[in-house]
């Protein structure tokens, strides 16, 4: 079966509706492949890819990297893949041979042949997470908990949970591990079957900048003459084939890429003695990481899975101000990583969210400036363009409840270039009401109906940070007021640096921060959309708790309405908080009164409110610092409970009423 020698990365399963079943997968060269339907329960088929499709499945982005989305739909016209049953599915060749053996890989539970999978017309549990970083911690990865999930399912012939989603931070492309950039920078040239220049980080710099060329652990300056603003910038990722090849290590490595010892890294080149105590450390980290990989692929294989970007996906602080994105966007080292980053994220995680969200243009731009024999302007500049004003990053999935993901990343606006920005601009308020206009519409309009709306930044967060947050912001906003330090600011060159010093340093990307955009948001769900209720799922913030509460406003004729929110958060799956911030956030969460209210009680025009409180979980804490994969329950299409998993069998419990 040739298929197996040729895996870099999957299968994953991705979208998986009535219409159509999409498996996504990486390899290393060309082949034409069948995606094959069967009822598990029965030899029969009932999906089949179609061959003639294999040009608009398969596109080479490298000498030795071709992405694939393989969609199948139903073999008879006119009817729909069954909801609540069990499904397989195998690769075929053109001769109908089979090419893959699965349970010799490892993507197999409970002895089967093939994966196993289901799709959920009305959603009983679901699966998410968010912020993976190799070395973000000393324990297991927080994901294996779902391969246990999947494990005893399949044991004791239950279906398991319906979906995995992946709310953001599946890479960190800013923070890296020196020993995994080892590995990364002598993997990247392979792939692309070059070695990638980049563009100077100023225009006058003429030079290109060869990634593989810079000492590990010597790329922070470049980043930050580059206009970004990560503080752990030491081995950010540049060129295109390290992001591949970031994805590839991170989504199982499938070639079993061979990770090399703090020792081997050592003697490669000359450290301090300060970078070597740190980076052994990390180090031995990733390699706890590394050894648990298989069972991330198995899972991935057997759960259709939906994922969106954050920041650490592109960059720490991505778009955080019109500022940061100004500086980074007129330089052209800076432009030329963001639109890496898109590109990659588009092959290895947007496309398999939903294939029509993207134009061809786009599409055509990566494949041609990956494939380049020499380096063209004409080409490289339609690739840092069509990547950078994409807009069709969100997506949803017509489950019941229906879920809408958001991009809150490329369509912010900002109403003051060093101010926390409005985290969805009005185009993209529109497209959410648009969206949930179609979702309404095939569900019939059914009383009742409420969107989950993944945002991966928590839209109800925990008050006493972001209070906290929120103070800074006004003291320093009212100090740049004052004439004098406008004049000095002028003076010297630093508009509005101690905003955006604030905002950097408490990372200010909370929907609190920009109470205007907040709202936006609130009032589209309450008065166009005509929502009484909604879920927010969200990660980001490395930290874990689960509230309810509601938004009030004046509707347009002036009686107020009511929005019931659940705000379910799960944070980190490896990458907790540690030292004073940990315990800065334990003494909160033990002092916090869980009730909040907010209100702009001055307006009279256009007054709101809201009040949340927090849950108390099973082990009497209301929020929760460890590293967790998050599992939501379902009964009669309403969230009953949340499960922070910590470990295989190991959860905290919140019980959410009704709302």
């Amino acid at each position: 079966m040739p298929l197996s020698k040729s895996i870099l990365a999957g299968p994953i399963l991705r979208r998986s509706t009535k219409n159509r079943i999409c498996v996504w997968l990486a390899l290393t060269q060309e082949l034409d492949i069948t995606l094959e339907i069967l009822d598990a329960n029965s030899p029969n088929r009932i999906g089949l890819s179609n061959p003639m499709d294999m040009e608009q499945c398969r596109f080479q982005l490298g000498k030795n990297l071709y992405i694939y989305l393989l969609q199948a739909y139903p073999l008879v016209p006119d009817t729909f893949f069954p909801f609540g049953q069990v499904l397989s599915y195998r690769f075929l060749d053109v001769t109908g041979q089979e090419l893959l053996d699965f349970k010799a890989a490892g993507l197999v539970y409970a002895n089967y042949a093939y994966p196993h999978f289901h799709i959920a017309e009305q959603l009983g549990s679901i699966l998410h997470g968010s912020c993976r970083k190799p070395h973000g911690a000393k324990g297991e990865d927080c994901m294996l908990a779902g391969d246990a999930i999947l494990e005893a399912a399949h044991a004791t012939g239950t279906l398991g949970p319906d979906l995995l989603l992946l709310t953001g931070d599946q890479i960190y492309a800013d923070d890296v591990d020196t020993s995994l950039l080892y590995l990364l920078k002598s993997q990247a040239p392979n792939l692309l079957g070059y070695s990638e220049a980049m563009p100077g980080a100023a225009e006058t710099e003429l030079t290109p900048v060869l990634p593989e060329t810079i000492p590990l652990a010597g790329r922070a300056n470049l980043i930050k003459q580059a206009g970004f603003s990560s503080s752990e910038a030491a081995n950010h990722l540049m060129g295109f084939g390290e992001f591949a090849a970031m994805y590839i290590y991170v989504f199982g490595n499938a070639p079993q890429w061979p990770l090399a010892t703090w020792a081997t890294v050592k003697a490669s080149q000359a450290f301090t003695t300060e970078q070597e105590a740190v980076l052994e450390q990390s180090a031995l980290a990733v390699a706890e990481f590394n050894k648990t990989l298989g069972r991330i692929r198995r899972l991935m294989a057997n759960i259709p899975t939906y994922m969106i970007f954050d920041d650490h996906d592109v960059t720490d602080d991505w778009n955080i101000t019109g500022h940061w994105y100004d500086k980074v966007r007129t330089s052209p080292l800076g432009q030329r990583i963001v639109a890496n980053a898109l590109a990659a994220y588009w092959a290895f995680q947007g496309w398999g969210n939903d294939p029509e969200n993207f134009d061809t243009d786009m599409i055509k731009a990566i494949i041609n400036f990956t494939n380049q024999s020499a380096p063209s302007p004409e080409v490289n500049e339609l690739y840092d363009l069509t990547t950078w004003k994409h807009r069709g990053w969100s997506y949803s999935i017509p489950t019941q409840p229906p879920i809408i993901a958001m991009d809150s990343r490329t369509q912010r606006q900002p109403d003051n270039a060093y101010y926390p920005p409005r985290l969805l601009d009005r185009y993209a308020l529109d497209w959410l009401r648009l969206e949930w206009s179609k979702l309404n519409y095939r569900h019939q309009n059914q009383a009742g109906l409420y969107p989950v709306l993944i945002a991966t930044t928590p839209v109800i967060g925990f008050s006493p940070i972001e209070k906290l947050t929120q103070m800074a912001l006004w003291l320093v906003s009212t100090l740049e007021d004052k004439p004098l330090v406008k004049w000095l600011e002028n003076v010297f060159g630093y508009k509005s640096i101690l905003t955006e010093t604030i905002v950097n340093n408490f990372d200010a990307e909370a929907w609190s921060s920009n109470f205007d955009g907040f709202t936006d948001l609130q009032n589209t769900l309450l008065h166009k959309m005509q929502l009484d209720k909604c879920l927010f799922l969200s990660g980001d913030v490395h930290y874990a708790f689960s509230t309810t509460g509601f938004y009030r406003s004046n509707g347009y004729n002036g009686l107020p309405k009511q929005l019931g929110c659940c705000q379910l958060t799960s944070s980190s799956l490896r990458n907790e908080p540690e030292g004073k911030q940990k315990e800065a956030l334990t003494y909160l969460s033990q002092h916090d009164h869980a009730k909040t209210k907010i209100t702009n009680w001055w307006n009279f025009s256009n007054r709101w409110q809201l009040e949340h409180e927090l849950i108390h979980a099973s082990n009497g804490n209301r929020v929760l610092e460890d590293c967790n994969l998050g599992q939501v329950e379902f009964k009669d299409g309403l969230p009953v409970a949340h499960k922070l998993w910590t470990g295989a069998t190991t959860s905290i419990d919140f019980q959410i009423p009704h709302f």
